[in-house]
């Protein structure tokens, strides 16, 4: 994404902690997302990127630190300014649902109408726009049960983007996708910082590390609980040479440190 001229704070996380018990999945976790900059945010599976991206929206609380959106304390927010927080950033989970028997841009347009921000027609006119952005607007009309799986993720960020949030919050957004749909959602990733989508700051939860080097200005390695590395694709690719953990992050190997309990990390 393109940086803007004044490059500002939209996410502000303070030494965030969470524990399940005896399990200490995030440990002081500190970084900041900033507005104009696609920031990815991998890691080993269970280091607790997706817990720490629900609290960015209210959906879970840190037992310990701030998380400041756009200079606001998120655990401070009474209901109404959580609601108005979620319109501000649009979460959207590793398995959205559409709805079945509603359009293509009927689903799209549903929050619109829901929320009472446009009728029926103008909430129609919206979703086809957003659509167009991404060359998908003869999908308008059909079901998502007619459309193939790329599309079908891609209409579920499509449908969080309606409601014109400032950030975007995409948690694997390519879970459970084949190789071509995968490519597919990537690219639809890597056009929302080119397009008119209104999004000033993404932030994508993945495991894919070729999509991630290629598409992110920044990214926040989580591991064991703590940020290992908060660094540009360049600094990551440079960290690895002296970093096993990272090095076998990155190759995605089976076999390396991150397999053995004993690591210092």
């Amino acid at each position: 994404m393109a940086a803007s001229d004044a490059e500002a704070i939209a996410i502000d996380i303070q030494d965030v902690g969470r524990s399940f018990g005896s399990q200490r999945v995030l440990d002081r976790v500190s970084t900041r997302f900033m507005t104009g900059r696609a920031t990815f945010v991998v890691g080993p599976s269970g280091c607790g990127k997706s817990l720490l991206m629900k609290m960015l929206v209210g959906l879970e609380t840190p037992d310990s630190g701030r998380i400041l959106v756009f200079g606001k304390h998120v655990a401070t927010m009474n209901a109404a300014e959580l609601n108005g927080l979620r319109r501000r950033v649009a979460f959207v989970p590793q398995h959205p649902a559409l709805f079945d028997s509603l359009t293509v841009g009927a689903n799209i347009a549903l929050p619109l109408v829901f929320h009472r921000i446009q009728d029926e027609a103008a909430a129609r006119s919206t979703a086809v726009r957003l659509l167009s952005l991404f060359n998908l607007a003869d999908r308008a009309d059909l079901l998502p049960g007619q459309i193939n799986q790329s599309d079908r993720k891609i209409v579920s960020i499509l449908r969080s983007m309606a409601c014109g949030p400032e950030c975007l919050v995409l948690d694997e957004p390519t879970t459970g996708l084949d190789s071509p749909s995968r490519d597919a959602v990537f690219s639809m990733i890597r056009e929302i910082g080119m397009v008119d989508s209104g999004i000033e700051t993404l932030i994508v939860v993945s495991h894919d590390m070729q999509s991630t080097m290629a598409i992110a200005d920044r990214i926040v390695f989580l591991y064991k609980g703590v940020v290992r590395h908060d660094t540009s694709p360049a600094g990551f690719l440079t960290a690895t040479a002296t970093d096993p953990i990272a090095a076998q992050f990155l190759a995605g190997a089976a076999d390396g440190p991150m397999n053995t309990e004993a690591d210092e990390a």
